[in-house]
């Protein structure tokens, strides 16, 4: 009887981790393709200032697909413990996952666009020379407490 125990749990176990394999390299092909996504900068910049303040100040704003921005609202909603709490425990159960498992994305398939780096300027909000730069081609991206919008362009 001990052995039929003993042979259902070391089936169980490969299934258990055929699955979790499997699961892990889906879930590597999503990440990868997540942190390609036109906007997943402006969503890390807004998840980092949430986890940082402490606030919910920044959201992700999609004006045009390919074409995101945040938007900040001061003064802002504070997110409550309970929330932070729970957030903390399911990083550090993802933390001790990652430890055991390891990580099969591999970063350097990404790389810096070959096109050139993004000039980033900013201005003050209905100033005349926010108007030139909106003309010559520069595209908002982001707008600060103290009125300033933030645009940006390819340099080459």
């Amino acid at each position: 009887m001990e052995v039929a125990a003993l042979v259902i749990s070391a089936i169980t176990l490969l299934i258990a981790l055929s699955i979790h394999s499997e699961t892990r390299e889906i879930f590597g092909h999503v990440n990868l393709i997540a942190r390609t996504l036109p906007g997943a900068h402006d969503v890390r910049r807004c998840v980092d200032d949430m986890e940082r303040s402490k606030e919910k100040r920044a959201i992700v704003v999609c004006d045009a697909p390919k074409n995101t921005h945040i938007a900040y609202s001061i003064p802002a909603p504070s997110i409550s413990r309970i929330r932070r709490m729970k957030n903390a425990s399911w990083e550090g159960i993802r933390k001790l996952s990652s430890c055991w498992s390891g990580d099969i994305v591999d970063e350097t398939i990404i790389q810096e666009s070959e096109i050139g780096k993004w000039e980033i300027k900013s201005s003050a909000q209905g100033s005349q020379e926010l108007s030139k730069l909106l003309s010559g081609g520069w595209e908002p991206f982001s707008v600060t407490t103290d009125n300033r919008i933030w645009v940006r362009k390819h340099s080459n």
